[in-house]
Parts: C-alpha cells; sequence; structure tokens
C-alpha cells in the first residue's frame, strides 16, 4: 500500500512533506498511425497519470497547444522533426499564464535546444513511440511519472 500525504496534510500531522510513488494499473498504449492517434494516447496517458478532464483538441489549433485540462496543458509534435525550443516556449508561456502544468510530447524527439530550455524551465517531455509508449527524456518527466499527478495538478 503507498501512503500519499499531501503538505497540508503532513504538516498537520508534523511530519515533512513526503511523496511516495503512486501505483496505478499498467499504462494500455494506444497504436499511434496517425497524428490524431499521437494526440489521443497523449491525452490517454495524462489521464492515467491522475489528470482529470484532458481532452485533445482537433483540428489543431494556431496556438500549437494540442491538449487540454483544467490543470494542464500539453504539445504533441507529431512530425518526423524533432520539437523546437520555440514550440516548448509557447507550452511554457500558455501554461503559465493559465496555471497549469505543461507536458510535450514528440514522435521524433527533442532538438538540443528545447530540450535545455525544458529542463530549465522544469517541463516534463516524453517522446512516443509508434507502439504508444511514451517514454521519459529528462528529470521533470522521470520525477511525473513516479508520482503522477499531483494534488496541486489534478
Amino acid at each position: 500500500m503507498t501512503v500519499r500525504l499531501t503538505a497540508r496534510a503532513a504538516e498537520s500531522a508534523g511530519e515533512p512533506e513526503r511523496v511516495e510513488r503512486v501505483e496505478r494499473p499498467p499504462f494500455r498504449p494506444l497504436t499511434i498511425r496517425t497524428s490524431y492517434d499521437a494526440v489521443a494516447c497523449a491525452a490517454q496517458f495524462l489521464r492515467w497519470l491522475g489528470f482529470i478532464g484532458v481532452r485533445g483538441l482537433v483540428p489543431r489549433p494556431a496556438t500549437g497547444i494540442d491538449l487540454r485540462g483544467p490543470t494542464v496543458l500539453g504539445l504533441v509534435n507529431a512530425t518526423t522533426l524533432p520539437a523546437r525550443s520555440r514550440e516548448i516556449e509557447t507550452l511554457w508561456l500558455h501554461a503559465t499564464l493559465e496555471s497549469a502544468s505543461a507536458i510535450a510530447f514528440a514522435l521524433a524527439g527533442f532538438d538540443r535546444g528545447s530540450r535545455h530550455q525544458a529542463d530549465d524551465l522544469g517541463l516534463p517531455l516524453f517522446v512516443l513511440d509508434l507502439t504508444g509508449r511514451p517514454q521519459p527524456v529528462n528529470e521533470p518527466a522521470e520525477a511525473l511519472l513516479r508520482r503522477g499527478a499531483s494534488d496541486a495538478d489534478a
């Protein structure tokens, strides 16, 4: 059994905040054949992590934000080119304005600039393979995968 104390509960119990690994059923991947599949897979993954109300936006809006939930915004780069730092910056700015978490997914990965920028911003990056299994690219993504959507995120 996993114990999970929020900051408020830990403080009232006189204990330091601790959030341990969240147990979830295995993620059920969605095979990716089209860009719509990639968006659907990323939305399913975010819901699996514990984000509520996540939906894919089709067709893709001019902002480039493909996923939206009450507390999360997501970018899904389903092209054959790595995601660029401008896409990461745009996602981060929109998420900041909406007080939401920002998470990026890409089929072809991320260029060096986007990875450095995401690391500086603490923005999780995931690579999607064609079997629909998101893989963490940076430490913020690994941390999100371990803890799931926190009480503040969900």
